[in-house]
């Protein structure tokens, strides 16, 4: 495979990563949080799962848009907890089917302009092999995945340490799944 590497402020890097995803192929990209690995839910599920290594039982975050939240799960969310998006905060919820499933929606624009124009949501999910520290240099991130992932894209900017922080809300209290960027303690 012959993989692109790109800087997030290029003119066409928004077209290229669209381009990619809807070719059903993978994008490694800085997130609000950490750098992720990207690509269309539910069309990308099997080849993140290889590529991860990661157990069937250990699902991805879904990157949405407030638009899709109705046809993610029919849950009614807090509005407290809803102000906290966009933001770096990851909520466990029901699906239609209740199956549990993460939302998050992300506090950037390149991110919100993707899920825009494939309108559908995205798998997101660190750029590491599952139990591996995730990587956070551009170059590490070519050399281990440059075989399954098409395209990746650079920045200059100083990323978050934390991935984001994951509250459960399918159970009563809450529960915190990882403490990540964002405390969410009060509403426990």
């Amino acid at each position: 495979m012959n993989s692109t590497i790109m800087n997030k402020s290029d003119t066409n890097a928004l077209d290229q990563v669209i381009g990619v995803l809807k070719q059903k192929k993978l994008v490694i990209l800085p997130c609000d949080t950490i750098y992720g690995i990207i690509g269309l839910a539910p069309d990308t599920y099997e080849t993140l799962v290889s590529i991860k290594k990661r157990p069937n039982e250990k699902h991805f975050i879904h990157y949405v848009t407030f638009e899709m939240l109705a046809r993610m799960t029919p849950m009614n969310i807090d509005d407290a907890l809803l102000a906290l998006w966009p933001g770096k905060v990851t909520f466990l919820v029901y699906d239609h089917q209740r199956n549990k499933i993460s939302l998050r929606i992300p506090d950037d624009r390149f991110l919100h302009s993707i899920l825009t124009e494939v309108g559908q949501p995205l798998y997101t999910t660190s750029v590491n092999i599952t139990g591996k520290t995730p990587l956070t240099d551009i170059q590490q991130m070519v050399e281990k995945f440059h075989r399954s992932v098409d395209l990746f894209i650079e920045t200059q900017d100083t990323l978050d340490e934390h991935p984001s922080t994951i509250l459960d809300l399918t159970t009563t209290p809450y529960t915190l799944i990882r403490q990540g960027s964002v405390d969410v303690s009060s509403f426990m």
